[in-house]
């Protein structure tokens, strides 16, 4: 579905929890500015555990920012929030064809562009597969900076990140982590969205 501006298919700006949930196939738009979290918008306290945002869009005039997740927007409420990520898998998330979405998996305002101390953690998560990758699109016409994530993170280790441009915090080797770059990106290997016998639709 097509949503608001910020937030395609999840708008919080107080406490709420995500668990063993899968968001898929939808999109934050703005006709005037960057559009704010595909799947889920925060700029309160969320905790995503055990889910899937997979197919979001954030799709603005000047770009867009977190495909899949966005924590704040410094072009918007110009707030972020808490986010704490485990075991979750974000992929295939990004702008559109034409504009690019900084951060296509996952984005987290830094403190200098947002009014709020935020914090993104991250956890035994699989952050791949967005941006340039995620769609069939002739290269040349690509716009999409920051392929996986854009922004501040804590690692709690463990995690696989597809190709890091500006993800601080998330280092190859450290924690556990296994982190790829634009000259070495590493796929994420996950096959379609579909029933694998779970809750919900996943990757696998």
């Amino acid at each position: 579905t097509f949503g608001a501006t910020e937030g395609g298919g999840i708008s919080n700006a107080c406490r709420l929890t995500v668990q063993r949930s899968t968001v898929a196939r939808n999109a934050a738009v703005s006709g005037e500015f960057e559009a704010a979290g595909g799947g889920i918008f925060n700029a309160g306290s969320l905790v995503v555990t055990d889910s899937t945002v997979s197919g979001t869009q954030a799709i603005g005039q000047n770009g867009g920012l977190g495909g899949g997740i966005a924590n704040g927007n410094p072009y918007g409420t110009w707030r972020a929030g808490d986010v704490v990520l485990t075991s979750s898998t974000i992929t295939g998330n990004d702008g559109d064809e034409f504009h690019r979405a900084d951060g296509a998996g996952v984005f987290s305002c830094p403190p200098d562009e947002c009014f709020d101390e935020s914090t993104f953690a991250v956890r035994a998560s699989i952050i791949a597969g967005n941006g340039s990758q995620s769609l069939r699109i002739p290269d040349r016409w690509r716009r999409t900076r920051d392929p996986d994530c854009d922004g501040i993170f804590t690692s709690g280790g463990h995690n696989l990140i597809g190709i890091d441009r500006q993800c601080a915090g998330l280092t190859h080797r450290v924690r556990g982590d296994l982190v790829g770059s634009l000259a070495d990106p590493i796929a994420p290997r996950l096959g379609h969205l579909r029933d694998n016998g779970g809750p919900t639709v996943t990757h696998k």
